[in-house]
């Protein structure tokens, strides 16, 4: 469940998700990107830009003829308003073999995705479009497996410590995986973690059996003293 604070109003410009310094230029095109976790859509009367975080965590699809520029988080939004559909035939092998659309591909010929850490930009006054990029630049580091470790341990917690959430309006999903018991516990060593609730579903029985998932969560939720609640899918 996420805050209302996750979506971001600023005139005409639009954020979804979160950035870790709210003050940031955010909403003016043509600015760096925000550190952050985000869809980002900015406008002003001369430009209209389209902003991918550094993973693409929220992949932005748009569309662009000679008269409209459309963007959203949904593909099925961008048809709706172009109103026709034209399938691309190459995501069929992609979907039934790895369950995704395949690398660039979407499920309609003329929808493109905003590439990762890029943004499209449109010109209002000459109706051209642009595309800029941050570099990623990898440099093997000599270090030990000890040392990366503790480096990886360390950024990790440097990142939770700067989290700043009201967790009463926020639930975190306990599923059966180290990523999200890691997260709850990065939170508890770096916030208060009194107010957050989590959540685990499953079959009823699942609860008592203590190598599985439901149980494991059950136990670290009351281990850090957190509200938990359990949903039987039974």
């Amino acid at each position: 469940m996420n805050a209302n604070k996750t979506v971001i109003e600023s005139g005409t410009s639009l954020l979804l998700g979160k950035v870790f310094n709210e003050d940031a230029r955010w909403r003016e095109p043509l600015t760096e990107f925000p550190d952050g976790s985000y869809a980002l859509f900015r406008d002003n009367d001369d430009y209209c830009e389209i902003v991918s975080d550094p993973v693409a965590s929220r992949t932005i699809w748009y569309y662009r003829d000679e008269k409209v520029f459309i963007a959203s988080t949904s593909q099925r939004a961008l048809v709706m308003f172009i109103g026709n559909f034209d399938f691309e035939e190459k995501v069929i092998p992609w979907m039934l073999s790895s369950g995704t659309l395949g690398p660039g591909l979407s499920w309609d010929k003329r929808i493109r995705a905003v590439p990762v850490d890029s943004s499209v930009t449109l010109n209002k006054v000459d109706w051209t479009f642009s595309t800029r990029s941050n570099s990623v630049f990898f440099k093997a580091a000599n270090r030990s497996n000890e040392q990366h470790k503790k480096l990886l341990e360390e950024s990790l917690k440097a990142t939770f410590r700067a989290v700043n959430l009201d967790y009463s309006h926020w639930v975190l999903p306990l599923s059966g995986g180290y990523d999200s018991r890691g997260i709850l516990c990065l939170l508890s060593e770096s916030t208060d973690i009194r107010r957050l609730r989590t959540i685990t579903w499953g079959l009823e029985s699942s609860r008592t059996m203590k190598e599985n998932d439901a149980y494991v969560a059950e136990e670290l939720a009351n281990s850090l003293r957190v509200n938990h609640k359990y949903y039987h899918t039974d």
